[in-house]
């Protein structure tokens, strides 16, 4: 199997989450901040929809006993990070990028599968539809500027895109500047 990645996904082996994670996969499980959670029996998915999110997610699995890439471009052994855009975020040569088929093989979108096991099936996490997939709209940090910077109350800050006449929204699940809290 696989699972999918879409926007920033963070993945981690689900032996890694075994073996080395302080309380395990329960432990584990309460650390999730979204309902992006997706696993295929080798790999965990979580996603996110910006890099300030990863940031303080990947640290917290770091701070609960998983090894994580480096700013020198140091492998992990037990985190990778994938962009939606088919690429790995970081080097990481336990995993493969490949495009699977959804919705009854109309569309196909970016998984992710441990190397070497088998990729038959796309793991989604229970709220997924490709429709929510196809309707995001990719910008550059440099485009977007925050119109409410106050802690949102549903999950969601208000962005500015350039170019756009049109209120978007970000999934956060962490508020911004660092503040623990969660939804």
């Amino acid at each position: 199997m696989a699972v999918l990645v879409e926007v920033f996904s963070v993945i981690v082996r689900l032996n890694a989450i075994e073996d080395r994670f302080f309380g395990g996969p329960c432990a584990f499980a309460e650390l999730i901040p979204n309902r992006t959670l997706c696993a295929d029996g080798e790999l965990y998915r979580v996603g996110f929809m910006n890099m300030e999110d990863v940031d303080f997610f990947v640290t917290q699995l770091f701070k609960a006993g998983l090894t994580g890439a480096s700013e020198l471009g140091i492998e992990s052994s037990d985190v990778a990070l994938a962009s939606q855009d088919g690429s790995m975020i970081f080097p990481c040569s336990w995993v493969e990028l490949s495009q699977y088929p959804v919705d009854e093989g109309k569309h196909f979108v970016w998984g992710c599968k441990l190397k070497g096991g088998k990729s038959e099936y796309l793991a989604v996490s229970e709220h997924w539809t490709y429709d929510a997939y196809a309707s995001m709209l990719w910008a550059e940090a440099s485009e977007i500027s925050a119109v409410d910077e106050g802690k949102p109350s549903d999950g969601a800050q208000q962005v500015a895109i350039a170019q756009s006449d049109q209120p978007h929204f970000i999934g956060r699940p962490f508020f911004p500047k660092g503040d623990e809290t969660s939804h």
